[in-house]
């Protein structure tokens, strides 16, 4: 799951610890934004979590350093 969350409305721990009671087996990942999309447009104040199915994806992790240097196009292989 990708949870994204307004920071004026959760704290980090406190969702995490509410992901972990409600959903033990599922593995996540999470960020604050500066505003969520909805289906009403820009909202504040929300948190969006995309679900993915097991049988279909497959998580992995990995640490990113100096991603200001290089950019999200270096990030995907483009430059």
């Amino acid at each position: 799951a990708l949870i994204f969350f307004s920071q004026s409305l959760f704290k980090a721990e406190d969702l995490a610890q509410a992901m972990r009671a409600a959903l033990p087996a599922v593995r996540y990942a999470a960020c604050s934004t500066a505003g969520e999309i909805t289906p009403a447009g820009l909202q504040d104040g929300q948190a969006v979590a995309i679900l993915f199915p097991v049988g279909v994806f497959t998580a992995v992790s990995t640490m990113v350093r100096e991603i200001a240097a290089g950019g999200i196009d270096a990030l995907a292989g483009l430059k």
